[in-house]
């Protein structure tokens, strides 16, 4: 009742006089709906539609009263108001684009999730293409949970897209069950070359110490244990400990690839709504902006703001780099390469990082790690 009231507009009056009861039952004989009527000392305030103030004209005479307008509202006073104000019809313009620009887009990531942290699903939610700010339309919700359930800490994934939310729910993977465990009898080997740091035997018998060195496939602790009984063998357990040496190389190249300005500028001019820079077209494929002015229209009740800048159109191109800065991409290079090949938990003891520089400018970086690593898997008797 309250919507329709705005939407077809009223006015706010106060009837004077001696009898503004009279004004009031002709208003309800003649079918005109007063509301929110209200007894004061200076009389009777109430709310009449539009349509049919003018009638209050004709049916006022005889009733010895008279009628204030106090307010107009509604609907077509604001439409009114629009079409009188330039600068109020362009911000609410502006407004209303940008509110429907806004609602097209992502703006919330929400992650509920145990065991498997939270902003590693955010980042692979970026890696996919889903973060905050991009089109509503480009996200398939179908994929995303695909994604999320390729990753085997995760039994299932459920991804809701509602309005500019994203809600991602995570299930955690199941821990194998106690008596699920394989009994069948087997020798501890060793996964790779190394030199033993740590062996502790729970059932089986050690065939290593400290200090030896091993290659992949090697027993350390048989699980054949036919020198005690005849036919005895058990399903080798313990923990083993290796000594793993690990050695990448990278090179940097003296000159890098840089963007920078080709020399061409265009002059670009960016309206702004609540802080939010409107999409305008790219004068240059990539470039660089730079403020010059910033004016506000003072007159608008809404912040619209015009910021100007300064494009200036930017180029790939080969550019000599530093002594320092070339070590440094060489190092980041070898680090990268060292991230890939060393397990997630092994303990590094020893970092060793060594820069050979060329004649050319250029540099190889050679990292050399070693690691503590626990290296025993079970092989079948």
């Amino acid at each position: 009742m309250k919507l329709w009231k705005f939407c077809a507009g009223y006015v706010n009056i106060r009837i004077m006089g001696k009898y503004p009861e009279r004004l009031v039952n002709r208003c309800i004989s003649e079918g005109i709906s007063l509301t929110n009527c209200e007894r004061t000392a200076k009389g009777l305030i109430a709310d009449i539609p539009i349509r049919d103030f003018r009638s209050l004209r004709r049916l006022k005479r005889g009733c010895e009263c008279r009628v204030r307008i106090l307010s107009k509202r509604g609907l077509p006073m604001a439409g009114k108001a629009i079409r009188h104000n330039a600068v109020f019809a362009a911000g609410f313009a502006i407004c209303l684009a940008a509110a429907l620009f806004l609602s097209t887009r992502l703006w919330f990531i929400t992650v509920d999730s145990n065991s498997v942290p939270p902003a590693e699903v955010e980042k692979t939610l970026a890696d996919i293409g889903v973060s905050r700010g991009v089109p509503r339309r480009d996200i398939a919700t179908s994929a995303v949970t695909s994604v999320l359930n390729a990753d085997r800490r995760i039994l299932n994934a459920k991804v809701v897209l509602a309005g500019v939310r994203l809600k991602v729910t995570v299930s955690d993977a199941l821990a194998p069950m106690e008596g699920e465990r394989n009994e069948a009898p087997a020798d501890l080997v060793a996964e790779r070359d190394c030199v033993i740091s740590y062996v502790s035997v729970l059932r089986g018998h050690a065939e290593v110490k400290p200090g030896q060195a091993v290659r992949a496939g090697d027993i350390l602790i048989r699980g054949d244990l036919s020198q005690i009984k005849e036919g005895y063998a058990v399903r080798a357990e313990g923990l083993v400990y290796g000594r793993l040496l690990y050695r990448v190389s990278a090179h940097a190249s003296a000159y890098k690839r840089e963007r920078v300005r080709s020399g061409r500028s265009a002059r670009l001019t960016i309206p702004q709504v609540f802080g939010f820079e409107l999409k305008t077209d790219a004068p240059f494929a990539e470039y660089e902006l730079v403020s010059v002015t910033k004016e506000g229209f003072t007159c608008s009740i809404i912040p619209v703001w015009a910021a100007e800048y300064e494009a200036y159109e930017l180029k790939e191109a080969s550019v000599r780099d530093t002594a320092e800065g070339t070590e440094e991409r060489a190092r980041l290079a070898a680090q990268e390469k060292l991230k890939k090949l060393v397990p997630e938990g092994a303990k590094i003891v020893s970092v060793k990082t060594e820069c050979i520089t060329e004649r050319d400018g250029s540099v190889t970086a050679v990292i050399t790690v070693t690691t503590v690593e626990k290296i025993g898997t079970h092989r079948g008797i």
